[in-house]
């Protein structure tokens, strides 16, 4: 349990001491060698955990009146139901915060589910400028919290961890008023264990009848076969005011990804990859942009694969690439941005009039550009489609420290300069904000990027092209990020004419922005795993138009998110599948998806000696019914069905145990057996 009380406890005029944790390697909250004083702490002290961490502290009675999460990862296990104990009572104030030099904090209370708790306040602060992660407040297994007052900011994140022994009926999360939860929501299953489907969780119940601010933005990761209706609501007759409940149900669809096709090994690693119509066909067909200066451009065939169609040098040490149409004629072309010395880049066009072979490319005009080049995007000026002048805005890095995004104006005889924009001091990643596969030719730009001095830290700049001579690109919006971006994508999720970006950041968050609305100037935080590096979204079902987004890892991992818009969790991304691949296939450093008639996502991998790319096919299906997952006809999905898919173990075709129709009986089979459990 975990108790933080707000009245009953009087501090002493005068100073008191600071009781410091000190034992690195977690330990009792009761043993007074933990501790910087040599004494266990008291109600009326204030204690700090500042050491890095992982911490594990245990409890089975303590007491304290603020205490603080600097930079630390702390968890506080409070076992407090067998047998019964006291708890942990706190009579102030809980903070978390990073420590000022890179260190986010992140407090975990785990198994404090045996007494309501009643907490006066908790704060959970906006990380600090290049922390290597976000703040965040943890609830694991069961534990319930009281508050009287809360406060997320909206770039920390509340995380709640649950599992299958989830026995109270009480929310995790008792919030009164103020309450402003306007952080990320993460919902995941706490040491490999999840609860059981028919399940209903309480996750936040707020009271008090004043200013309740709920999630806005939220991350459920459910086991495979399992989904999570997610609601919230206003309790009218209840208790609360409003309520967040979670329901655990079987998944009525499911969603399945097959490798398809592997490219040939590279040397030199893919810098970028990029999605466009080079034949005229209508169809998606792709590029890869390699640093050794190859490009390689891949083209749709009738029964939705790639087929090589052309592969050309384009310059030595490639930054960054792009399609486009760059001079106006209606077809997609190439421009790279090459690294030719300390201090500046030249940017290379190739232009295309049908895309078939070699005859239909040739070698256009190219531009020194100043800088340390970082990344290039196709940039219109004009109004919408009737944009008549074309180009691309490259972003460099001037002198070491000055950060430049440029328009260039393209023709077929030439490339000029059109105006430019500071961007920071270290810039990053730049792409379209634009949903339709960059067809849009005015559309705004993103450009990540830091920033030092009082106002510093990570932005997110919002460029938005002009019909001006000399002042072809303007700044229109910033943003902050809780860290610097290292990849992201722009859609209209929720379909209300308005553009969303998410952002991954350096720090292993994924934020999500409105970057088009002015009026809204702050984004919303949730933490992902570690070692995110690449984001795309785009409709990866071909019977079903629900928008999906893709998140690449450096371990090899690419997850896959349905994307679910609420009345009041407004954005809600569902974990629907993590691919695993071998160590050896290396970081999923590039996402692309090809979402025409034939959906496809394509990854860019690298590993320290060389590249590939690979193409997946992915969709949804139907679950089969409880019927069919009842094999022995019993009336039941149980202990007989399980045996007889075992028995079935392995490939097969046409045969009852494959309940996915997958051609294999394996552990997705499985899974789908223990998410139908029951009468039938």
């Amino acid at each position: 349990m975990f108790v933080l009380l707000g009245t009953g406890v009087d501090r002493a005029m005068g100073q008191t001491p600071t009781y410091e944790w000190i034992n690195p390697a977690g330990g009792s909250w009761n043993d007074p060698s933990n501790w910087s004083e040599g004494v266990v702490p008291g109600p009326g002290d204030d204690v700090e955990f500042l050491l890095a961490g992982p911490l594990q502290v245990v409890t089975t009675g303590a007491t304290a009146f603020d205490l603080l999460v600097r930079g630390s990862s702390t968890e506080i296990i409070a076992p407090g139901c067998d047998p019964p104990g006291l708890g942990i009572d706190i009579f102030g104030t809980v903070r978390i915060e990073g420590d000022g030099f890179g260190a986010p904090g992140r407090f975990r209370i785990t198994d404090a589910d045996c007494q309501l708790s009643n907490i006066n306040r908790i704060l959970v602060d906006r990380p600090d400028a290049g922390a290597s992660g976000i703040n965040s407040l943890e609830l694991a297994g069961g534990t319930e919290v009281s508050v009287d007052e809360m406060t997320i900011d909206p770039m920390a994140c509340l995380r709640i961890l649950m599992d299958a022994d989830r026995e109270f009926s009480k929310p995790f999360l008792t919030a009164e008023d103020p309450a402003e939860m306007i952080g990320g929501l993460r919902l995941s299953g706490f040491n490999g264990s999840f609860p059981p489907i028919g399940t209903q969780l309480e996750i936040i119940g707020t009271s008090g009848g004043g200013m309740v601010l709920m999630p806005r933005f939220g991350l459920i990761e459910a086991p495979f076969a399992v989904d999570v209706d997610f609601e919230v609501e206003l309790d009218t007759f209840g208790p609360f005011d409003a309520r967040a409940t979670a329901t655990i149900e079987p998944a009525s669809m499911l969603l399945e990804a097959e490798e398809v096709q592997v490219s040939e090994p590279y040397s030199s690693r893919i810098v970028e990859i990029d999605v466009s119509d080079f034949d005229g066909s209508g169809g998606s067909d792709f590029v890869f942009f390699r640093a050794d200066g190859m490009v390689d451009v891949l083209l749709r065939v009738p029964g939705g694969e790639f087929t090589p169609a052309i592969s050309f040098f384009a310059g030595n040490n490639i930054v960054d690439g792009t399609a486009g149409d760059f001079n106006g004629d209606g077809t997609s072309d190439i421009a790279v941005i090459t690294a030719d010395g300390k201090d500046f880049g030249t940017l290379r066009l190739f232009f295309n009039a049908g895309g078939a072979d070699d005859r239909d490319w040739s070698i256009g005009p190219t531009l020194t550009i100043s800088g340390e080049p970082v990344s290039i995007v196709p940039i219109g000026f004009g109004e919408g489609m009737l944009a008549a002048r074309r180009g691309v805005a490259v972003t460099s890095k001037e002198g070491g420290s000055r950060g430049v995004t440029r328009a260039v104006e393209t023709t077929d005889s030439g490339a000029s300069e059109n105006g430019e924009v500071e961007v920071g001091d270290d810039p990053g990643p730049s792409d379209p904000i634009d949903d339709e596969n960059k067809k849009d030719p005015d559309a705004p730009i993103g450009v990540g990027g830091t920033e030092e001095g009082l106002v510093g830290g990570a932005k997110f700049y919002v460029l938005r092209p002009f019909d001006a001579p000399g002042n072809g690109l303007q700044l229109i919006n910033t943003l902050d990020l809780p860290g610097a971006a290292v990849d992201f994508a722009s859609a209209d999720l929720d379909w209300d004419g308005s553009m969303e970006t998410l952002v991954i950041t350096e720090n292993d968050a994924l934020v999500l922005l409105n970057p088009l609305e002015p009026w809204i100037q702050t984004g919303f935080a949730v933490s992902l795993p570690e070692g995110a590096m690449s984001i795309a979204i785009g409709e990866l079902s071909s019977a079903n138009a629900v928008p999906f987004v893709t998140i690449g890892f450096e371990d090899g991992r690419v997850r896959i998110y349905r994307f679910e818009n609420g009345e009041r969790l407004a954005f809600r991304l569902f974990l629907e599948e993590e691919l695993r691949f071998d160590p050896e296939s290396g970081e999923v450093r590039h996402l692309e998806i090809a979402d025409d008639f034939a959906p496809r996502l394509i990854g860019g991998f690298q590993t320290a000696s060389s590249s590939v790319a690979m193409t997946f096919r992915v969709d949804m299906t139907s679950v089969p019914g409880c019927t069919q997952a009842d094999l022995d006809g019993d009336g039941r999905v149980g202990a007989g069905d399980m045996g007889l898919l075992f028995g079935a173990w392995g490939r097969c075709r046409d045969c009852a145990a494959d309940l996915n129709g997958d051609g294999v009986v394996d552990g997705e089979d499985l899974a789908l057996i223990f998410s139908l459990w029951g009468p039938c």
